[in-house]
């Protein structure tokens, strides 16, 4: 019985045992959260719907339509009742209506603008995955690093207390560090406090695990030439969208102004009951309707007037828009190539510092150096390991955001 228990934990452990994910694993994990899924289908479908609803129009309108006349009548003394039910059809097919194209074009080019938003949302997403994603790396190498550096001041604390019994060094000495230490042990607990937090974000925000185990990478970006980036400017999607704001405007102007043109509809009508124009109670009438607007108060002519200066605006802020996203192209490019650089700088400073390190190690051997001064020089080595993970993430950062901006996930 014992056995089979055993057996059946070791079973759980292994079925419970954390995954390991990457950060292309964690995306598409998010992808597939219900609420986000929804979101994007419900912004495509009313965009489609409106679409469909524009291309409507083109289509010939069927109605179906019924009479039922009681007809009652008193004259002098007599009375008489009569009564007439009639049932028809009728068909109405626009041949030409003014801004029908304009506004089918419009909805055609929002649906377009509906792809770019989403694109927007997915590009949104990956960001927020891989900043909590990388975040998480940082804080768990910083613990790491922190927890060092704690065990290494408690041994220092330890050390100098020993001397203070024995009067190689003074009680200042041993309350400084005794500071130092505390100051580490808060830090540490700070540390494992937001580690928690983000990890339970990421947990909801791609619904995996919130103890999976993240796939480390030291690789670094492959920084292409500053003419690949300024080619990619006619991709960046908050560009793409005020483009297509600027035809959504153009096209409404279009269909306002297309008002002031006449209406050509083919009407046909049936009609079959007790009262028709023949003796089989039926009648069919054809015919051509011309409507030709000639006066509305002016408030066609105000309405494509607001258009054309709404139209004006969303060209001004794509013409805006177009040397701002230069600009931050450039500014984006430059931070990433600052961070790279830097990057390299960190690493030689803390390759330095374990060659002190291990220097120091060697010195203590032969008696040369105080154990204090290896304390130290440990602890700078485990401050270089620190601030070359920080570095790494500020790298990582500016690439995001190199990347969001020109729209690009992998």
């Amino acid at each position: 019985m014992i056995k089979i228990v055993f057996v059946l934990l070791q079973f759980v452990s292994y079925g419970t045992e954390p995954i390991e994910v990457d950060l292309q694993k964690a995306y598409i994990s998010a992808t597939k959260n219900s609420e986000y899924d929804l979101l994007n289908r419900s912004i495509k479908g009313q965009a489609d719907s409106r679409y469909d609803q524009a291309k409507g129009y083109l289509f010939p309108k069927i109605t179906a339509n019924g009479q039922y006349k009681d007809n009652r009548q008193r004259i002098d003394s007599e009375s008489s009742d009569s009564s007439q039910k009639t049932v028809g059809l009728s068909l109405r097919q626009s041949l030409f209506q003014g801004g029908i194209v304009s506004g089918i074009q419009k909805e055609k080019a929002s649906r377009e603008a509906t792809d770019i938003l989403i694109k927007k949302n997915d590009l949104s997403l990956y960001q927020m995955v891989a900043q909590s994603y990388y975040r998480i790396l940082l804080l768990e190498s910083t613990l790491e690093v922190v927890k060092e550096i704690d065990q290494v001041s408690a041994n220092r604390v330890k050390i100098i207390r020993k001397r203070v019994t024995i009067g190689r060094s003074k009680q200042s000495d041993l309350l400084s560090n005794e500071l130092q230490n505390q100051a580490f042990k808060i830090e540490l607990g700070q540390l494992e406090i937001d580690l928690k937090a983000e990890r339970e974000f990421f947990a909801r925000l791609t619904g995996l695990a919130w103890d999976s185990t993240l796939s480390k990478t030291d690789q670094l970006p492959s920084l292409k030439n500053e003419e690949y980036y300024t080619g990619k400017l006619s991709e960046i999607p908050d560009l793409q969208l005020q483009a297509k704001n600027v035809k959504i405007a153009e096209k409404s102007e279009s269909a306002l102004k297309s008002q002031h043109l006449p209406s050509l509809y083919l009407d046909v009508a049936a009609k079959f009951g007790e009262v028709t124009n023949n003796e089989e109670g039926r009648d069919v009438t054809t015919l051509l309707t011309l409507e030709i607007p000639l006066f509305e108060g002016g408030r066609v002519s105000a309405a494509a007037r607001e258009a054309s200066w709404k139209r004006n605006e969303e060209t001004a802020k794509y013409l805006a828009l177009q040397k701002d996203s230069a600009l931050k192209l450039k500014n984006l490019y430059n931070e990433l190539s600052k961070n790279i650089n830097f990057f390299s700088i960190y690493e030689d400073s803390l390759i330095t510092a374990r060659k002190n390190y291990q220097f120091y190690n060697k010195e203590l051997q032969l008696g040369l150096v105080s154990n204090l001064e290896l304390l130290t020089s440990l602890t700078d080595y485990l401050n270089a390991k620190k601030n070359r993970e920080e570095a790494y993430f500020r790298l990582k950062q500016a690439e995001l955001d190199l990347r969001q901006l020109i729209g690009e996930i992998n």
